[in-house]
C-alpha cells in the first residue's frame, strides 16, 4: 500500500467523525510519510511501519472523548521513533560507531578561499561553529575495521561544501552569510553573532543557537531538542518531532512553529506573530511580549501574564483556569476574554487544559 493508498483509506475510514478530528489525525499520517519518505524509506515501508488503519485509530471506537487523539499521536510518534531507529542502523552499515571515545586526532583543515555560504552534511556528527580566526579542525571517527573516517570537500563557487561518514567539526571563521546543515544523526551548536539565513536539519541529535541575528531561521528536528537562546531574526520556522524546543530571550517579527508530542516552551521573548501548533505536548508561554494565535490538540498550555492584555483562551472540552491578579471581562467554563479589543494573543485547544497565571 503506497501513501495515497493508506491515506484514502485512512479518510474511509474516519468518514463518520467530524471534520476537524479526520484533517488532524491525516496531518500526523502526512507528517510521518513525509519523514520517512525524506530519509530514503518507500511509501510501501512505511505504509506497513505504520500497521493496520484499524488498530492505529482504535482509540477513537474505545473512548468517547477528545482524549483519543493524544493516543493516535502518541502511537504515531512510537513509530517515528522506530523509523528513526531503522534509518540510523542502515547509516551506521557503513561501520561508524557512536562511540566518540574512538575519535582520532584532529585534523587541521587549510582553507585557502574565502567563501561566504557553509553547507554541513553527514551522519554521526558533531558540529560546532562559532566567530573567530579562521581554523577549522576535524575530528574523525574511526569504523570497525579501525579505519577512520574521512572529511570530503567541495568548493562551489562562494560556498564551501563538507561532508563526512562520522566524527566532530570545529568551525571557528569571522564572518559567514548562510549556513545550512543537514545530519542524520549528532549534535549542533551554533554560537555566531550574524547571519543571512539559517538552516538546519537533523534527525536525532540536539540542536542549540545561542547569540544570533539572522534575517531567516529554520531549524528541524525529529527526535532531538532544539534550544534558541537570545537570537533575533526576522522569519523564524520550527518543525519539530518528538523533541522539546525551547526559546529564551528571543526577538522575532514572525516565527512558525510546529510541534507534535515534544513540549514547546518560550521564556521572555518578544513574538510580533506568532503560530505556534502543537499536537499532544504542553505549550508554556512565560513572560515576554507575543502577538498571534497559540493551539494545541490534546497538551496543555500555561500562560504567565506579566500584564493586562486583550487575550481569548477558548478550550472545547478541558479545563480553564484563570488565576492571575487581572480580572477577565468574561469568564465561562470553556472560555476567558481579557479586554474588549481585538485580541493580542488566542490561545485555544482541544482536549487539553488552559492555566493562565
Amino acid at each position: 500500500m503506497n501513501k495515497l493508498e493508506y491515506l484514502s483509506a485512512l479518510e474511509k475510514a474516519l468518514k463518520n467523525y467530524p471534520s476537524n478530528y479526520r484533517d488532524d489525525i491525516t496531518s500526523v499520517i502526512e507528517e510521518h510519510f513525509e519523514y520517512g519518505i525524506s530519509n530514503g524509506k518507500s511509501e510501501e515501508e512505511i505504509a506497513s511501519q505504520l500497521g493496520p488503519i484499524d488498530d492505529l485509530i482504535e482509540p477513537i471506537s474505545q473512548n468517547d472523548s477528545t482524549d483519543y487523539f493524544e493516543e493516535i499521536s502518541n502511537k504515531v510518534a512510537e513509530k517515528t521513533k522506530q523509523l528513526t531507529t531503522t534509518i540510523l542502523r542502515n547509516l551506521n552499515a557503513w561501520g561508524c560507531t557512536l562511540d566518540f571515545s574512538t575519535m582520532g586526532e584532529p585534523t587541521i583543515i587549510d582553507i585557502n578561499k574565502d567563501f561566504k555560504n557553509l553547507f554541513i552534511g553527514g551522519n554521526s556528527l558533531d558540529v560546532n561553529l562559532i566567530n573567530g580566526e579562521r581554523n577549522v579542525s576535524f575530528y574523525p571517527l574511526k569504523n570497525l575495521k579501525g579505519e577512520e573516517t574521512k572529511l570530503n570537500i567541495l568548493w562551489e563557487m562562494n560556498k564551501l561544501k563538507l561532508d563526512t561518514d562520522g566524527g566532530r567539526l570545529v568551525i571557528s571563521i569571522p564572518a559567514l552569510e548562510d549556513l545550512e546543515i543537514k545530519l542524520n544523526t549528532g549534535d549542533i551548536d551554533i554560537q555566531f553573532d550574524k547571519l543571512n539565513k539559517v538552516n538546519l536539519r537533523a534527525t536525532t541529535g540536539d540542536i542549540v543557537i545561542e547569540e544570533n541575528d539572522s534575517k531567516s531561521i529554520i531549524v528541524e528536528n525529529t527526535t532531538g531538542d532544539i534550544s534558541l537562546i537570545s537570537c533575533n531574526a526576522n522569519n523564524l520556522k520550527v518543525d519539530t518531532k518528538t523533541g522539546d524546543l525551547d526559546i529564551d530571550y528571543c526577538k522575532f517579527e514572525h516565527a512558525d512553529i510546529n510541534g507534535i508530542s515534544g513540549d514547546i516552551v518560550i521564556l521572555n521573548s518578544e513574538i510580533e506573530l506568532l503560530n505556534c501548533d502543537n499536537v499532544s505536548g504542553d505549550i508554556e508561554l512565560l513572560e515576554g511580549k507575543l502577538k498571534g494565535k497559540v493551539k494545541c490538540i490534546s497538551g496543555d498550555i500555561s500562560l504567565e501574564l506579566q500584564e493586562p492584555i486583550p487575550l481569548v483562551c477558548h478550550t472545547a472540552s478541558g479545563d480553564i483556569s484563570n488565576d492571575s491578579d487581572f480580572e477577565a471581562s468574561k469568564e465561562t467554563n470553556y472560555e476567558i476574554i481579557f479586554g474588549i479589543e481585538k485580541p493580542q494573543l488566542e490561545i485555544e485547544t482541544l482536549s487539553g487544559d488552559i492555566d493562565i497565571d
